[in-house]
């Protein structure tokens, strides 16, 4: 039963983007009719590492979503900017565990526990089984990451906000940027909102 319940946790653990959670708002008084042109917005100098390259794959992934909806990039009066964030940290997470067992007095009508005898309710005989019952236990740590991603549309006239995405949760140990892709793209199904499509 643990190595089934390890084996399920591993698969999750090495799932890119599973059990991300998805949200978008936007400003229902805004026509998302009249966009047409998009620009990004610059990536923050101070960013580095891992959170750069993050944010590199999801403006690739982001562009490729929105030209997919026929929006185009422009450097010359665009319609809306698009604004990346995303942060990361890793957690660790600590699981006890125990189980005990004692074979040969499993479905029988007695046996013995520390030398003690336990009768079950049962019309035929009794059973004396094994005089010691074993107890394992231990301790499992995990790391992991969990991470948020965000896309934000902003009315380039004003600088107002007028539509954000996010996806929060786990990531993967191996997670790739095939994954990031993959999460903009969700994102970006919302984008534009349905009644303005």
């Amino acid at each position: 039963m643990r190595k089934a319940l390890l084996v399920l946790w591993a698969a999750l653990l090495l799932g890119g983007c599973a059990g991300m959670e998805y949200s978008t708002r936007y400003d229902p008084a805004f026509d998302f009719g009249r966009l047409r042109t998009y620009q990004f917005m610059p990536i923050p100098e101070d960013e580095k590492g891992d959170t750069l390259l993050l944010l590199k794959n999801m403006r690739f992934a982001a562009d490729m979503a929105l030209q997919a909806r026929g929006y185009r990039p422009t450097k010359l009066s665009p319609d809306f900017l698009v604004a990346l964030h995303a942060t990361t940290e890793k957690r660790t997470e600590v699981q006890r565990y125990g189980y005990a067992y004692s074979p040969g007095f499993y479905d029988q009508p007695a046996y013995i526990y520390d030398r003690r005898f336990y009768r079950h309710a049962r019309p035929y005989g009794y059973y004396y089984g094994p005089e010691y019952y074993e107890y394992r236990s231990g301790v499992d740590v995990y790391e992991y990451r969990v991470g948020t991603l965000i896309v934000d549309i902003v009315r380039a006239e004003t600088r107002e906000l007028i539509w954000r995405g996010t996806a929060q949760g786990r990531l993967g140990e191996n997670f790739t940027q095939r994954d990031v892709q993959k999460i903009v793209e969700r994102i970006m199904r919302d984008f534009p909102p349905p009644a303005t499509r």
